[in-house]
């Protein structure tokens, strides 16, 4: 999960179209994921927890924060599960988690991860 992160990050759309397993790699597009890649500034990945079914299957539930093209700051939330293959963990699929509401006060650290209060961040 981190080295898929760290791809997205430097760019590294090769290395996302491998990592996938593959039954789903004919589903990537690598032009979506180059364009999300590039736009994006990526700050942070955040891993919330794992389980394993099987030895050979798992999910990671996880939170990436990036600013968009705009620079707008984004928290993605996602389970993704990964299956091995030919001794390598490999995404097979990812879904959102729902976003559960909070209230944040003005001088919580801001939930976009920059280490600011709330107050002197994004809710200026």
């Amino acid at each position: 999960m981190r080295a898929r992160y760290s791809a997205y990050a430097t760019g590294s759309i090769d290395f996302l179209r491998e990592s996938n397993h593959s039954k789903t790699r004919r589903q990537f597009d690598p032009e979506s994921a180059g364009r999300w890649s590039r736009e994006s500034r990526w700050l942070g990945l955040t891993i919330l927890g794992s389980d394993s079914s099987t030895p050979a299957r798992a999910h990671v539930n996880f939170e990436a924060r990036y600013e968009d093209r705009d620079g707008a700051p984004v928290l993605h939330r996602e389970r993704s599960l990964f299956e091995r293959e030919d001794g390598e963990w490999r995404f097979v699929s990812g879904g959102a988690i729902p976003a559960v509401s909070q209230k944040v006060g003005r001088n919580e650290p801001c939930p976009c991860g920059s280490g600011k209060k709330f107050k002197k961040c994004c809710s200026a």
